[in-house]
Formats: C-alpha cells, sequence, structure tokens
C-alpha cells in the first residue's frame, strides 16, 4: 500500500474493519499492510476500494499481492462482461488467388465442353483485444469454420464426402490492457467451376464461431448467422480449455494441420 493508505488504515478502529463493510476482504501489500474493503473500480493502474466509512482508498495496482492481484483481476473481468465485454473481437476473412485454368472442348464460348476453374486459399484473421482495465492470462480461442463445398472432393484419387466445418485454437498467455493479439486460422483451398453462364458451382467460407476462455471460464462468444448455427450445438471435438494441452479432439472431423 502506498504511505497514505497506511496512515489511513492506522487510524481506523481494529473492530470497525470487519464488521461495518458487506463483502469486505483483507487486502494486502506486497510489504504486508492490509486493508479491509470492497473494490470500487479498477482503472489507470489503480485499485479504488471502499472502506467502511464509504471512503475511497486509492492503491497502485503493482502494491497488491500476487493473491489479491488475482482476485481483483477476476472482478475487472466480471464487472466487463456486464458491460461490453472482456475482449472485443474482429474477425476478417483472408483470400489469396492462387490459379485460373480454362479448358476449351467446343467451337462454342461457352457449349457443354467448356470450364474455367478459379482456385484460391480462404481463412480468417481473427484479432482480440483486451478491454478491460488489468492484464488478462491463460486465454484460449477456440473457433469453428465452416465452409461450404460446391465442387467435387477428393482424398488419394476418390471421392469423398466434404467436410462442413473445421476446428482449431490458439492459445494468449498475456494480453494487456488495450493490448491486440492477432492470429490468422488455417488456410483451405476452395475453388469456382464454370461450365455455362447457368453451371457454376462455387466453394465458399460461410462464417467462423468463436469461444474465449479464460482458464477454464468463457468470457466470449460470437456465434455467426447462419443456417449451420441455428441449433447453437458446439461441436464435440472441441472441449473446453481445461481438459489441458490435448483439448482438441478431432473425431474424424479433418484436421486443416495435416
Amino acid at each position: 500500500m502506498n504511505d497514505s493508505s497506511r496512515r489511513y488504515l492506522a487510524v481506523l478502529p481494529a473492530a470497525c474493519l470487519c464488521a461495518c463493510v458487506l463483502h469486505a476482504r483483507t487486502f494486502t501489500s506486497k510489504r504486508g499492510d492490509t486493508l479491509d474493503g470492497e473494490i470500487a473500480s479498477v482503472g489507470g493502474g489503480v485499485a479504488r476500494i471502499l472502506t467502511q466509512d464509504k471512503r475511497t482508498v486509492q492503491i497502485p495496482l503493482k502494491d497488491f499481492s500476487d493473491e489479491d492481484m488475482i482476485f481483483i483481476g477476476d472482478w475487472a473481468i466480471e464487472e466487463a462482461c456486464k458491460r461490453d465485454g472482456a475482449v472485443k473481437v474482429k474477425v476478417s476473412e483472408q483470400k489469396r488467388d492462387r490459379e485460373r485454368t480454362a479448358y476449351a472442348g467446343g467451337s462454342a464460348a461457352w457449349d457443354a465442353y467448356t470450364s474455367v476453374v478459379k482456385r484460391w486459399t480462404g481463412g480468417y484473421k481473427i484479432t482480440v483485444e483486451n478491454a478491460t482495465q488489468v492484464t488478462l492470462s491463460g486465454l484460449t480461442v477456440q473457433y469453428v469454420i465452416f465452409v461450404k463445398f460446391e465442387n467435387p472432393q477428393f482424398e488419394g484419387g476418390r471421392r469423398v464426402p466434404p467436410p462442413t466445418y473445421y476446428v482449431g485454437q490458439e492459445s494468449i498467455s498475456l494480453l494487456k490492457p488495450k493490448e491486440l493479439h492477432s492470429f490468422e486460422t488455417e488456410k483451405f483451398s476452395l475453388q469456382n467451376v464454370t461450365q455455362t453462364r447457368e453451371d457454376r458451382r462455387v466453394d465458399e467460407l460461410r462464417g467462423v464461431w468463436l469461444r474465449i476462455y479464460r482458464g477454464e471460464d468463457l468470457i466470449h462468444e460470437e456465434i455467426p448467422n447462419i443456417p449451420e448455427t441455428k441449433e447453437k450445438k458446439w461441436p464435440g471435438a472441441l472441449k473446453p480449455p481445461s481438459t489441458g494441452a490435448d483439448a482438441v479432439k478431432w473425431d474424424g472431423i479433418p484436421d486443416p494441420r495435416a
């Protein structure tokens, strides 16, 4: 605690410290000084502690014990979630053209033997911003990418049923207030096949469903407004990060890392 906090604490009757503050907590500094109260607000590198006589004591976050910092961080995240959320997320589609090939087999420009194949890779860039006033640690971003394949899919020379989604995750060890963390998901090979003006088969990315955990706690979720998510069933292949490093169980779902 700073000097003003210690002086204030010294003049308070000891019997009043715990009796008069609802939901009081004994906060401890790195130097061992204590103060009973409840958090009023957190911001600007300080915590404002409300004492039993309704005074507010402002204490730098760096002065709190490690245990108190965890408590303050949890409080700040809960308060942020009640308002606009602990994190802000931006999702943008990433597309890169690979090649365009035309196959002509007849005299007319658009006869049944003419096809144009355009291939590209597509995925998403995801940016996570810490919207709280405290450093967030132990974040895990899990995502489900929905893909619509209109063209046949082959594996080992054999035609296989096209997958409808892929799953993945990203770990964020630390994210300071207002700091951004960006990453790109796996890329997928897509194509647009045109044989006639009426016959076009276009693969497309449909959207990405996101869940962000802090430890075991779900603190943010974004669900795309597409038919695939109307039932809001999170794929069983993705387990909460409490299951450890091997949280992603592919269970027959195509692994984009392969």
